[in-house]
């Protein structure tokens, strides 16, 4: 009677197992023509202090016309999310959004349809510092320009010989002046001339 109980508490175990791997079988199945994205998929660009960057994940396995959506966290705070229609099996998701100088360290989170799929990726992001978004930049960059322009000036009062004194037009009018000078000159010498030889006739 006991051996009769325990073959039967067996095959009610084996079925159990029986029925349990033939359902991760058919999940396994169903899982692999799923929505996913690796590390691989992820591509990084752009990410500067005060500029904003960009996640570009490419989903594969995609629905169509199922929604996806990628979300990117920061300890657990939503910085950016980016969603797209799927109307192919590989769909590619930009999410652009702003991070301070330093190392980051991103969490990818995929959605289709508002239920959660695949594996969250980590990405660490590295922002660079942006140098024109500090006030010191501006203040160097004045400083040095009012240098250069006072320098300019300093030359150029120091060097007044480097421009002509007299202009082109004002030689010609020079040149025309003496001209007329001469002739007023001349003018007189040839009247006491004639003068002079018709008093000799008389």
């Amino acid at each position: 009677m006991m051996g009769h109980k325990n073959l039967s508490k067996s095959v009610a175990i084996s079925a159990a197992l029986l029925m349990a791997l033939c359902a991760f079988a058919v999940f396994a199945v169903e899982d692999s023509d799923a929505e996913s994205f690796g590390s691989n998929d992820v591509k990084v660009s752009g990410f500067k202090q005060d500029k904003a960057g960009t996640i570009t994940v490419t989903v594969h396995e995609c629905a169509p016309e199922h929604v996806v959506k990628i979300v990117a966290l920061e300890d657990g705070v939503i910085k950016g999310e980016g969603a797209e229609i799927a109307h192919e099996e590989d769909v590619a998701i930009s999410i652009s959004f702003k991070l301070s100088q330093g190392t980051h360290e991103i969490v990818l989170k995929g959605y289709v349809d508002g239920s959660e799929f695949g594996v969250p990726q980590y990405v660490t992001v590295e922002s660079a510092d942006n140098i024109w978004s500090h006030v010191t930049s501006y203040i160097v960059l004045i400083v040095v320009v009012i240098v250069v322009i006072v320098i300019a000036v300093l030359y150029i009062r120091a060097k007044p010989n480097n421009k002509p004194t007299t202009t082109f037009t004002q030689l010609e009018e020079e040149k025309k002046a003496a001209r007329a000078e001469s002739t007023k000159a001349a003018a007189p010498a040839k009247t006491e001339k004639v003068k002079y030889t018709s008093s000799r006739r008389k």
